[in-house]
C-alpha cells in the first residue's frame, strides 16, 4: 500500500514494501490514405549514414544486419492477428512515436530495408488504423490508432534512400486532444519520446516518479505491483502503465533463478502532495503535449505525486571479485545494438531503450514542424554519483519538478543533439529540394 504525505515531503520517503503479485493484469474507415514512397508522394532523406551507395556505409554499426531482420522474423509478424491490439516489445521496438497538438510523429525501424534497391514500401492509414510494410514480407506496423485520426488530411511520409527509416505525421482528429498512447493495446506513454516520468537511476535504488489526479485515494484508487520482471502502475479509470527491467541474459544463464533486476522485499512506494508553486512553475517549462496524458493534470489545483523506489540487489560474489563490486546491470553493460554502439549504458526498463537512434530522429522531426523539441538524455550521457555510473534521467512531461531529469524542452535548434541536427539538416533538405512532396 501507499501512504499520502504533507507537500514538500522528501522523496527519500518510504511506505511500506510492495507486495508482490503474481502476473499483471474497430472497424475501419472508407476513408483512406495510401502513400507509395516510390512515387513523389513521400520526401527521402539523402543521410549519407542510411545511404547504401557505399560498403563502408553498409558496414557501420547502424547498418540493419541480418541479426536484426532475425529478431524481426523470430517474433513472427506474420502470425499476428491484423490490426493487433496488443503490445509486444519484440515489434514495439522497431517504432517510436511523439506528438503535437495537432498531429503524431511516428519513426520506424524498417528490418526489411538496408540495400541499394530496397522493396517498395506500402502505408495504409484509415481514422483507425494503420499498416507500415515492404512489399512482399509482413507488416512492420499493423495495429489500431489509440484514438482516431483525421485520414482525409493525408499523410506526410519521410523515407530514406535504403528503405530502413520512414517517418509519418498523421493529423490528430481531435486538435489539443493528448495521447497517452499511440495504438490500441500500449500501455502509458509506451515507446513515447517523452515518458510521463521522471526516473534516477543510483547505485543501490531506482528513484521514479509519476504525477498522478489531485482526486486518487492511494488505499482506494492506486495499485503499484513489482515483479521479478516488472513495474505495473495502475490508476483506476485512467492509466495502467506497464514496464519491463533491463535484462543481462549472460548474467541470468548464470544465475537461473536467483537472477533479479529488483529487490522486489525491500522496494517501496509512497504518494505526496504536489505543491502549488512547483506545479505552476513546472507547467510553464514542459508547456508541450505529452504522454502524461489525461493521468497529469493542467489545472491550477496541485496533483499528486507517486514516488517509486525500486531496490537494487547487492553485488554477486563473482561480481564482488571479478567485477570490483559493480553490479552488470543496465549501467554497466556495453552496448551492441545500432544506437550508442560500444558505448556503456542501456535504459533501466527496456520498454524505454532506443536500439536504432529512432529519437534523435523525432526530435529533429518536432523541431522541424513545430520549432521546439522535447530532448532527453541518452543512457550513455547520464552520470549519476561520485562514481559516475551511467544512468538515464528523464522529467515527466507535466507537473513534475523534483530535480530527477534530464529532460527538457528546447526552442532553439543549436540546444537539439548533434545527431537530432543533422536529421533536421537533411529533413529541410528534403523539403527544400522539392522532389518528393509530402501529402497525398
Amino acid at each position: 500500500g501507499g501512504v499520502t504525505a504533507a507537500a514538500g515531503t522528501s522523496f527519500a520517503l518510504r511506505a511500506a514494501p510492495i507486495k508482490p503479485k503474481c502476473g499483471t493484469s474497430g472497424s475501419s474507415s472508407s476513408s483512406r490514405a495510401l502513400i507509395n514512397t516510390n512515387s513523389s508522394s513521400s520526401q527521402q532523406l539523402s543521410d549519407p549514414r542510411f545511404s547504401s551507395s557505399s560498403s563502408k556505409a553498409l558496414a557501420i554499426p547502424g547498418s540493419s544486419s541480418n541479426k536484426c531482420l532475425r529478431a524481426w522474423q523470430a517474433a513472427r509478424p506474420e502470425a499476428m492477428r491484423l490490426f493487433q491490439a496488443t503490445y509486444d516489445y519484440r515489434l514495439a521496438r522497431f517504432y517510436m512515436w511523439t506528438q503535437t497538438d495537432t498531429a503524431v510523429l511516428l519513426a520506424v525501424h524498417m528490418p526489411t530495408g538496408g540495400t541499394s534497391t530496397p522493396p517498395q514500401l506500402a502505408v495504409e492509414v484509415t481514422h483507425s488504423t494503420i499498416t507500415l510494410q515492404h512489399q512482399g514480407f509482413a507488416p512492420v506496423l499493423s495495429r489500431y490508432w489509440s484514438q482516431p485520426v483525421d485520414s482525409s488530411q493525408g499523410v506526410t511520409s519521410w523515407t530514406c534512400a535504403d528503405g530502413r527509416l520512414v517517418c509519418l505525421t498523421v493529423a490528430k482528429a481531435q486538435v489539443g486532444k493528448a495521447w497517452s498512447a499511440c495504438f490500441k493495446g500500449d500501455s502509458h506513454g509506451a515507446r513515447c519520446l517523452q515518458q510521463p516520468y521522471s526516473l534516477l537511476q543510483l547505485h543501490h535504488e531506482v528513484q521514479i516518479e509519476l504525477p498522478l489526479p489531485f482526486w486518487v485515494i492511494p488505499e482506494e484508487d492506486l495499485e503499484v505491483t513489482v515483479t521479478d520482471t516488472g513495474m505495473t502502475v495502475t490508476v483506476d479509470g485512467v492509466m495502467q502503465l506497464e514496464r519491463r527491467y533491463w535484462r543481462n541474459d549472460e548474467q541470468a544463464a548464470k544465475q537461473g533463478s536467483g537472477y533479479k533486476a529488483v529487490d522486489t522485499a525491500t522496494s517501496s512506494w509512497c504518494v505526496f502532495d504536489q505543491q502549488q508553486q512547483q506545479q505552476q512553475h513546472m507547467a510553464s517549462k514542459n508547456s508541450l503535449p505529452s504522454a502524461a496524458g489525461p493521468a497529469a493534470t493542467r489545472s491550477p489545483r496541485p496533483g499528486k505525486i507517486l514516488s517509486i523506489s525500486l531496490a537494487l540487489p547487492e553485488p554477486t560474489l563473482e561480481e564482488i571479485q571479478y567485477k570490483k563490486g559493480v553490479r552488470q546491470n543496465n549501467a554497466a553493460a556495453t552496448r551492441g545494438c545500432p544506437h550508442g554502439y560500444d558505448k556503456k549504458g542501456y535504459a533501466f526498463f527496456s520498454d524505454d531503450e532506443d536500439e536504432f537512434g529512432l529519437g534523435p530522429v523525432l526530435q529533429a522531426l518536432m523541431f522541424h514542424e513545430t520549432g521546439y523539441s522535447w530532448i532527453t538524455p541518452k543512457p550513455w550521457e547520464v552520470a549519476t554519483g561520485a562514481a559516475a555510473v551511467a544512468g538515464i534521467g528523464f522529467s515527466a512531461g507535466v507537473g513534475v519538478g523534483c530535480g530527477l531529469g534530464g529532460g527538457r524542452c528546447v526552442r532553439e535548434e543549436s540546444g537539439l543533439p548533434g545527431d537530432a541536427q543533422k536529421h533536421l539538416k537533411w529533413l529541410r533538405a528534403a523539403k527544400d529540394s522539392g522532389s518528393c512532396m509530402a501529402e497525398e
